[in-house]
């Protein structure tokens, strides 16, 4: 008995000793980086000195280039971010990878959050301000790679150093070279600082504009009768917005906003009411009152609103019916990708005010087209498959990708496309989508984009060839178009 009790005293023991052998390498492994490890460094002294380890030999000096980073000491980052200098990066070279030590290691241009400065601020050697203070910078753009509770770690004429600022300062910011033109398309705000939240100036109708400088992705600097003020491409009177009197009894507390956007500020709060509304756009409805003027209300059919929208969790691809028909058409410009073009379209037959988009519930038709653009006759291999994809756009952030609502696969074309003389030879298709996701559920009002999936692997031989070709078909501004479904 008290041999079986040692050994299973034992058997515990060498459990727990595995246990926690095991947490204390987790605890190892754990990933404790603050900055991310960078793609790139530039050498930038006239000859840096190239080692086969941070503790061998040099063997020889590198001019001033960009190199490829493959790894890095431990905690380089923390030395960064205290100042310390003598960093080690690993690196890829001609001759297997080596080893540099910089004192103030510089990164390519999209490393750094470039910020703008709107007065001068004290550059301190540390993160802390009762650090040794080393000057200032004036009002201007600076380049930070690293902030943390209002605090940056900008680059600066004596390396990496601190800033903690006390006037108001904005993120990713974009100095041009030359004045750029952008457009508004829609009556939009004027602002003295880039904040939605902020005063508004005054309001410019849809019209082209020149800017030097951008911050926060979409907020420019732009010259008005009034002197430089900011405004925004993405908030604005609604797109779909239409003129039409109507009342609009309140059942709850409602937010009355400056300009329509939950951002802007809030001018009072309604109690339930009757508020008379004489126009209206995504979900927005613009009101006046005699003690608060013009103002917006927002007040979106729940059923139809996108904020409370619930995106499909697994798209499922749908298998599309529809059968393909042929046209031939005179060779023209326009066309794109080679040796197949393709495009997608969505229109809707339905009459709909405002004029372009269209209404919520109505079908729209899709319609697929691919074409033989070269001098050879072509057949499309079976194996080749086209998708349709509808996405949900993001109208605050125009340069994100969209979200998947709704795809769709095509029959398959296993076809001969004929170069026919001048002319070109097409296979098309259409169907109509009922502005359902992939669920059944009809999408929200907004912005949508119906596309080709990317990539697409177009397979085909030639005519009296076996040898199987391939395209890579990866998007061109034929085969996606954009669309706006108007709030009802």
């Amino acid at each position: 008995m008290r041999r079986w009790t040692f050994f299973f005293i034992s058997y515990l023991l060498l459990l727990y000793s595995v246990f926690i052998g095991f947490s204390i390498t987790a605890e190892a492994a754990r990933d404790t980086s603050i900055l991310k490890l960078p793609e790139e460094i530039y050498l930038s002294e006239k000859l840096t000195p190239i080692y086969d380890d941070p503790e061998g030999s040099k063997l020889y000096d590198a001019t001033p280039q960009f190199v490829r980073v493959i790894n890095a000491e431990v905690n380089w980052d923390q030395k960064l971010l205290e100042n310390q200098r003598d960093i080690w990066f690993e690196i890829e070279t001609t001759d297997g990878n080596r080893w540099v030590n910089v004192d103030h290691p510089q990164f390519t241009d999209a490393y750094y959050n470039d910020v703008l400065l709107t007065g001068e601020e004290q550059v301190y050697e540390e993160r802390f301000e009762k650090g040794k203070r080393l000057g200032a910078v004036s009002a201007q753009t600076v380049r930070a790679i690293y902030s943390a509770n209002g605090d940056y770690l900008i680059q600066t004429w004596l390396g990496y150093n601190w800033i903690h600022p006390t006037h108001p300062v904005y993120e990713h910011a974009h100095v041009y070279y030359g004045p750029v033109g952008i457009s508004i398309s829609v009556t939009t705000p004027m602002f003295t600082s880039p904040d939605a939240g902020g005063v508004v100036m005054g309001w410019l109708s849809s019209q082209d504009l020149v800017s030097s400088l951008r911050v926060n992705d979409d907020w420019y600097y732009v010259d008005s009768w009034q002197g430089p003020r900011w405004v925004n491409i993405n908030i604005g009177y609604p797109k779909d917005l239409r003129i039409e009197d109507k009342e609009l009894k309140l059942t709850l507390n409602t937010p009355v906003y400056e300009h329509p956007n939950k951002k802007a500020k809030v001018l009072a709060t309604l109690s339930p009411q009757t508020v008379d509304v004489y126009e209206r756009g995504s979900g927005w409805q613009h009101i006046h009152s005699q003690w608060l003027g013009d103002a917006w209300i927002y007040a979106a059919d729940s059923a139809l609103d996108p904020e409370l929208y619930e995106l499909p969790s697994q798209v499922e691809v749908k298998q599309i019916s529809s059968k393909w028909s042929e046209h031939t058409y005179d060779f023209g410009a326009g066309w794109r990708g080679s040796p197949f073009a393709t495009g997608v379209s969505a229109v809707s037959s339905v009459f709909n005010q405002p004029f372009g988009f269209i209404g919520a519930g109505d079908p729209i038709d899709i319609s697929f087209q691919v074409a033989n653009v070269s001098e050879d006759d072509l057949t499309l291999v079976e194996s080749t498959s086209f998708e349709i994809q509808i996405l949900q756009m993001d109208r605050s952030d125009r340069n994100a990708p969209g979200t998947l609502v709704w795809s769709g696969k095509l029959p398959a074309l296993n076809k001969t496309f004929p170069k026919v003389g001048d002319e070109i030879y097409s296979q098309e298709l259409s169907f109509k989508w009922d502005q359902k996701d992939v669920n059944g559920k009809q999408v929200p009002f907004g912005d949508y984009q119906v596309t080709l999936k990317r990539p697409t692997m177009i397979q085909y031989k030639k005519t009296n060839s076996d040898v199987l070709l391939e395209q890579k078909e990866e998007g061109h501004m034929r085969s996606q178009m954009q669309f706006t479904i108007a709030a009802p």
